[in-house]
C-alpha cells in the first residue's frame, strides 16, 4: 500500500527584485539573498520520501520592495555582510540536517507491496494446506468458532491445525493415527465441540485419491470418542500405496450453512535397511552396542533399519539410541535394555521395535526401560522386579507374547509420548505378583485389554488412578 503525504504545502521565501534595479545591490548581497532563496526553495519543496519530512509551522511569505532593501542595505556592508553569510550557511546546513533526521514516527506506518518494492515483501506464502483445512465460522448462536482438521489432540497445550501429513512406511507396513475435527471458541481457543454440535445439522467424510493410488480408510472409533474433545473422530489406516489421499469433511449446519475441509494424507515408500552378521559382529553386547551407536550416527528416522540378531544372550546393559528393529532369533537379553529418547522426523515417528527375543532377568532389575515409543512384538519378559518400564516420553506397545514370573510384569508411568496406544493385545500375563500397573497415563487415554490371559497373578491389574479399562475379545481378567 503506497502512503500519501498529507501534509506537504510550505509558502517560499521570495524576494521580487525589478531587473532594472539589479546593478544597484553590491554582489555580496546578492550572494546574500540567493543564498536564502535557495534554501527556501529547496527545503520547503523538497519531495517526500523514505523517511523525509516537513517541519510543522509554515514559513511566512515575505515579499520584500527595492525600498525596503536600501533601508536594510547598511546591514549587510563589510564585516556585517561576511557574517550574515557565514550564518545563513551555517542555519541551512543545521536545518538541512534536521530535516532529513526527522523522526520516522511523525509519519504513518508503511507496509510491504510486493508490486512496488518485490524485495519489500517480508511475509511468508501462505500454507494451502492450512488455509484448506480449517476456518473461522460465526454461529447462529453468534460465536464465532475455529473449525480446523487435525490428528491426535495434543496432550499438553492447545491441538494445532493439520492439512497435511506425510509419512514413510516400510513395504508390508501400514500406519494408523486419529483423524479429526476440532472446534474452538475464536476468542478464548477454548475447546467448544459441545456448543457447535448444537449448531450442526449433518455431517459426512470423504476419500478421494488419484487413479491407481490406493485409498486410506476411516474406520470408526467409537472406543475413543467419549474422552476425546475432538468434535469428529476416525481412525484413519492405510499403506505406502496411498502415495496421495485428499480427506474432505462436509459440515451442514441448520441455518444451511456449509462448511468444508480438506486434509491431505500422503504415505510414502520406505528405504530399509538391513544388518546381519554377514555386515558387522554381533556376539557380543559390546559388538552390538557399537553397531547400534553408528547407526545413532548415521541415520534417522526416515531410514527403517532392521538388525537381524544371532541366536546369542547378551550379558550386559544395552542402551537403545536409534530407530531401529531388534529381530531376534533365539536371541536373549540378560541384562537390562534401555531405550533413551529419540527424536521425529517430518515424515515418521521414532520408535525402537523388539522382535521375537527374550528377556531373561535373574529376578531384580528392570527388563526394558521405555523412554521413548517402544514396541514388544512376540516377546518373551520373565525373572524382572519389573518386566517392561514406560516412563514420561516413552510407551510400551505389547502385541503378542508372553510376561511372566516377574514383580510387577508392565509397568505404565508414563504421562506423555510421542506415540502411544490403548491396546494390550494377545498378551500371556501369568505367575506375575503384579501382572500390570497403570500408575500414570497420558491425559484423555485408557487401556484396552484385547485377547489376553491372566493367570496365577497375586493382582491382575493395579490401578490407583481409576483409569477406565476396556475388556475385549474374551479377556478374562480380576479389576
Amino acid at each position: 500500500m503506497q502512503v500519501q503525504s498529507k501534509v506537504i504545502i510550505r509558502e517560499s521565501f521570495s524576494f521580487h527584485i525589478p531587473p532594472q534595479q539589479i546593478h544597484h545591490f553590491p554582489p555580496l548581497l546578492l550572494y546574500d539573498i540567493s543564498v536564502y532563496h535557495l534554501f527556501f526553495r529547496t527545503a520547503y519543496h523538497k519531495p517526500i520520501g523514505k523517511s523525509t519530512f516537513l517541519p510543522t509551522s509554515p514559513v511566512k511569505s515575505a515579499p520584500c520592495s527595492i525600498a525596503t532593501f536600501l533601508c536594510l542595505f547598511p546591514l549587510f556592508i563589510g564585516p556585517y555582510c561576511r557574517l550574515h553569510l557565514l550564518a545563513a550557511c551555517l542555519a541551512a546546513a543545521l536545518v538541512a540536517l534536521a530535516v532529513w533526521l526527522w523522526p520516522a514516527a511523525e509519519t504513518e506506518p508503511q507496509r510491504p507491496n510486493s508490486a512496488a518494492d518485490p524485495a519489500a515483501a517480508t511475509d511468508p506464502a501462505p500454507d494451502p494446506y492450512l488455509a484448506a483445512c480449517q476456518t473461522y465460522y460465526t454461529g447462529a448462536d453468534g460465536r464465532e468458532y475455529h473449525v480446523f482438521t487435525a490428528v491426535t489432540p495434543s496432550i499438553e497445550g492447545r491441538t494445532d491445525p493439520v492439512g497435511y501429513r506425510s509419512e514413510l512406511i516400510p513395504a508390508g507396513g501400514t500406519v494408523d493415527f486419529p483423524a479429526t475435527v476440532m472446534v474452538e471458541d475464536a476468542v478464548t481457543q477454548d475447546y467448544a465441540a459441545e456448543d457447535f454440535a448444537a449448531l450442526l445439522d449433518s455431517w459426512d467424510v470423504s476419500v478421494t485419491a488419484p487413479e491407481g493410488v490406493g485409498r486410506v480408510s476411516l474406520r470408526e472409533a467409537e472406543l475413543e470418542t467419549a474422552d476425546t474433545p475432538a468434535l469428529l473422530y476416525r481412525r484413519l489406516w492405510g499403506d505406502n500405496t496411498c502415495t496421495h489421499n485428499e480427506i474432505v469433511w462436509t459440515l451442514r449446519m441448520k441455518n444451511g450453512d456449509v462448511l468444508t475441509l480438506t486434509q491431505t494424507i500422503e504415505l510414502l515408500p520406505q528405504e530399509v535397511r538391513t544388518y546381519s552378521t554377514a555386515d558387522a559382529p554381533l556376539d557380543t553386547a559390546q559388538e552390538l552396542q557399537a553397531l547400534l551407536d553408528q547407526l545413532a550416527q548415521e541415520y534417522d528416522a526416515d531410514t527403517a533399519i532392521t538388525v537381524e540378531l544371532p541366536r546369542v544372550t547378551y550379558d550386559r546393559p544395552i542402551t537403545v539410541g536409534c530407530a531401529v528393529t531388534l529381530k531376534g532369533s533365539g536371541t536373549a537379553f540378560a541384562a537390562p535394555v534401555t531405550v533413551t529418547p529419540l527424536s521425529d522426523t517430518e515424515r515418521c515417528h521414532a520408535y525402537v521395535r523388539f522382535s521375537e527375543v527374550s528377556f531373561e532377568g535373574d529376578g531384580s532389575g528392570t527388563g526394558v526401560t521405555a523412554r521413548a515409543p517402544t514396541y514388544l512384538e512376540n516377546c518373551r519378559v520373565t525373572g524382572w522386579d519389573v518386566g517392561a518400564l514406560a516412563v514420561n516420553g516413552g510407551w510400551v506397545y505389547l502385541h503378542g507374547g508372553y510376561i511372566g514370573g516377574n514383580g510387577v510384569g508392565a509397568r505404565y508411568d508414563s504421562a506423555y509420548s510421542n506415540s502411544y496406544t490403548y491396546t494390550i493385545r494377545r498378551i500371556d500375563f501369568l505367575n506375575n505378583t503384579t501382572a500390570l500397573e497403570l500408575l500414570c497415563l497420558p491425559p484423555n487415554s485408557y487401556a484396552a485389554l484385547d485377547d489376553c490371559r491372566f493367570h496365577g497373578n497375586g493382582t491382575d491389574v493395579y490401578n490407583p488412578g481409576g483409569y477406565r479399562i476396556e475388556v475385549n475379545n474374551g479377556t478374562e481378567v480380576t479389576l
